[in-house]
C-alpha cells in the first residue's frame, strides 16, 4: 500500500500533536515577562542606557544652577525696592511724630507694625533690620538730620543705600560695598559724594 505523502503543513501540525499540547504560561512567568519588557521599554530609544531618575536629577540640577542668578538678582532688585519705599513710609510717618528712631515709630505707630512684620532691632537696639537692610538716623555734613537704608549684607541682601532727608527728598547712592551690615554702617552722608536724588 502506498504511502499517502504530507504537505509541510500537515507535518508540522501531526509533531506538534505527538508532542502535545503546550501548557499555558503560568501567572507568574507572565508577570516576570511583563516586568522584563517594560524595563526594556524604559531604556530604549537612550543611548548608554541611563536610568530615568538620574536623568531627571540631572535635568533639575541644571534648570537650578540656571536659575540662581535670575533668583538672586531678582532677590537684590526687591530688596532694593523694598528699603526706598519703606523709606518713604518711614519718612511719613516721623514727620508726624517728628523723629526718625525707627524702632520707637515701630512701636508708636500700630499701621506701621503692619506693614513691615520681618522688622527687627538690632543687638544694640539703636538699628532696625527690615527686609535685608539696616535703618537708623543719620546726619547730613551739611546739617539736618535723615533716615538711612544700607544693605545687611552687600550684594547678598541688597546693593544700593538710601536716604531719606527731614524734608521728605529722597537719594540713592550705588554703595559699592561702603556701607554693609553693622560693621559698616550708614552716619554721616555728603550728598556731594555719589548720592543722586531719586523720584
Amino acid at each position: 500500500m502506498p504511502r499517502e505523502s504530507k504537505t509541510p503543513h500537515e507535518r508540522l501540525k501531526s509533531e506538534s500533536a505527538r508532542r502535545g499540547a503546550r501548557k499555558p504560561a503560568s501567572s507568574s512567568s507572565r508577570v516576570a515577562r511583563s516586568k522584563s519588557s517594560s524595563r526594556e521599554g524604559q531604556n530604549s530609544g537612550r543611548e548608554g542606557g541611563i536610568p530615568t531618575p538620574y536623568l531627571l536629577l540631572a535635568l533639575g540640577l541644571l534648570v537650578f544652577v540656571v536659575s540662581m542668578p535670575r533668583f538672586r538678582a531678582q532677590v537684590l532688585r526687591d530688596n532694593t525696592a523694598g528699603a526706598r519705599d519703606t523709606l518713604l513710609l518711614v519718612g511719613e510717618v516721623a514727620e508726624r511724630h517728628g523723629h526718625h528712631d525707627l524702632r520707637a515709630l515701630l512701636e508708636e505707630e500700630a499701621s506701621l507694625r503692619h506693614r513691615m512684620p520681618d522688622a527687627r532691632p538690632s543687638s544694640s537696639g539703636r538699628r532696625t533690620q527690615v527686609h535685608g537692610y539696616w535703618f537708623d538716623d543719620v546726619r547730613l555734613v551739611t546739617g539736618g538730620g535723615a533716615l538711612g537704608a544700607w544693605p545687611v549684607d552687600f550684594g547678598r541682601t541688597g546693593e544700593d543705600a538710601w536716604i531719606v532727608t527731614d524734608d521728605k527728598r529722597v537719594y540713592r547712592h550705588t554703595n559699592g560695598g561702603l556701607w554693609s551690615g553693622e560693621a559698616r554702617p550708614l552716619r554721616h552722608v555728603d550728598l556731594s559724594r555719589g548720592w543722586k536724588s531719586a523720584p
